[in-house]
């Protein structure tokens, strides 16, 4: 317990960190790069997500969108250690 109230600010650091991996939408910015300008949140369903891309961009956009989304999670496991690594 000790250890976490002493060092409260790495897991802020590594909350923020991964907070903002996590608002960045790939399926939106994939369906801009692919649609030319367009928005996924303005077709289909009006989701923002990788059935919607899917069904409405097609297959390679929706598998570039799921392939990214896991790339932000390992992402920021990755810089997540790397933060606990180097301050504690």
């Amino acid at each position: 317990m000790g250890f976490i109230i002493a060092n409260w600010y790495i897991f802020m650091l590594s909350f923020l960190v991964a907070y903002l991996l996590g608002s960045i939408n790939t399926a939106v910015i994939v369906t801009k790069i692919f649609t030319k300008g367009g928005d996924i949140r303005m077709m289909g369903s009006g989701n923002a997500g990788f059935t919607n891309v899917l069904r409405s961009v097609g297959k390679v956009p929706a598998i570039l969108t799921i392939v990214c989304d896991l790339l932000k999670s390992v992402v920021a496991v990755l810089i997540g250690g790397w933060i606990f690594a180097m301050l504690s």
